[in-house]
């Protein structure tokens, strides 16, 4: 992996507390399904509704930041250019873009040199 630009550093710093979070665990389980050789769309899911969580909501939820408003940092990820969403039947799919994954491994580069 090339050196993290100074870019992908700014623009992890510009983020919030929470939508770092949202982004390092989307980008942890993206990784984990085969990371940028065959980047996935990643089952968002719906409203979070009680134990009814898919995994992601659950590592949110571990994290301590999944709320009824979790779409929000999605909606906000989104906005900057780091996530495509599509919506589907009430529920959300989620795609990391290159200038998220830029983004994410300023957080842990460590774990995913390659």
């Amino acid at each position: 992996m090339a050196a993290v630009s100074p870019t992908a550093v700014e623009v992890w710093a510009s983020l919030s507390v929470r939508e770092r979070v949202y982004l390092a665990v989307l980008f942890d389980v993206d990784e984990k399904a085969g990371g940028p050789e065959g980047w996935r769309w990643l089952d968002f899911g719906g409203v979070p509704r009680g134990s009814r969580l898919n995994p992601i909501q659950r590592r949110l939820k571990d994290a301590g930041v999944l709320s009824p408003g979790a779409a929000e940092p999605v909606e906000r990820l989104s906005g900057r250019g780091l996530l495509r969403i599509v919506r589907e039947s009430g529920r959300m799919v989620v795609r990391l873009t290159a200038a998220a994954r830029d983004a994410a491994c300023t957080a842990v580069p460590a774990r995913y040199l390659r």
